[in-house]
């Protein structure tokens, strides 16, 4: 008797809970049209606010759905960003649930300590992240390509990938700026295309000569760039900042383009494609 009277107590304590989850489903898909389908609905630390949940995106609204808030929430006492954490905890990936076969893979010393590295062959940061990498003892560290900064990154990223020992080739070239050998049947354009002027430089500074002919060049700063891209509504002529900076087609512009319409397919196309 006793166990059946805690059961009918934990339901009727339950209920409030389920009617208002129902409530806010029921109002937000009539009166939102436009929002996603909701994944889920949940109280927040703070009384009378609803977390709306959608993939990983997360709003807040009322007991009843009237009012829909974006933004963050803070706990005043500890100082924590309650609807980061949040997030963290949505987008966070098990280290065994990636596809560590198709890693890269060093150990350093005992190799304890496990890191995921994600890198463009052509990202000047990844390369300053690899000597920071370098010295760390006791860790074991997987690579994986990620070749998004232009063609030029997915060619190196196949060279590198099959090569004879990958890790090595890899961290030759992003440490000492050493070319990783071409596969077979791969043109080598450079020697069709050659400036004399480059007949006196290094093969870093060629390199590096070749990266900014072709938009590749890795100094520019994400966190200042994607914003102004942003600010100008995603749309821009890339005709007049590929003149200025000498830039040839295919070089910077269209590759900040080919990344702008990856990330906002449905966005307009800018005048001229």
């Amino acid at each position: 008797m006793k166990r059946q009277t805690l059961l009918a107590l934990a339901v009727a304590l339950a209920l409030p809970a389920w009617a208002d989850e129902a409530v806010i489903r029921k109002n937000l898909a009539q009166r939102m049209a436009d929002l996603p389908a909701i994944d889920e609905v949940s109280r927040t630390p703070m009384a009378g606010l609803w977390e709306v949940r959608f993939g990983a995106e997360v709003l807040y609204t009322d007991a009843e759905g009237n009012f829909l808030i974006e933004g963050s929430v803070i706990d005043t006492r500890s100082k924590a960003n309650l609807t980061q954490q949040r997030i963290d905890k949505l987008t966070a990936i098990a280290f065994e649930d990636l596809p560590l076969k198709d890693a890269m893979v060093v150990k350093q010393g005992t190799g304890a300590r496990r890191v995921a590295v994600f890198a463009d062959p052509n990202c000047g940061y990844c390369k300053q992240f690899e000597r920071t990498l370098l010295a760390l003892p006791d860790v074991t560290i997987y690579t994986f390509l990620y070749p998004i900064l232009g063609p030029d990154s997915q060619s190196k990223s196949r060279a590198i990938w099959c090569s004879k020992d990958a890790m090595k080739t890899w961290r030759s070239w992003m440490l000492d700026g050493n070319m990783p050998p071409r596969m077979m049947g791969e043109v080598d354009l450079d020697k069709h295309f050659t400036n004399p002027a480059d007949a006196s430089l290094s093969a870093a500074e060629l390199e590096k000569r070749a990266q900014e002919r072709q938009g590749l060049e890795s100094g520019l700063d994400p966190l200042r760039l994607v914003p102004d891209i942003v600010a100008r509504m995603l749309t821009f002529d890339p005709g007049p900042s590929r003149t200025a900076l000498g830039f040839r087609a295919g070089g910077v512009s269209e590759a900040l383009q080919e990344t702008v319409r990856a990330c906002y397919p449905d966005r307009p196309e800018p005048p001229g494609g």
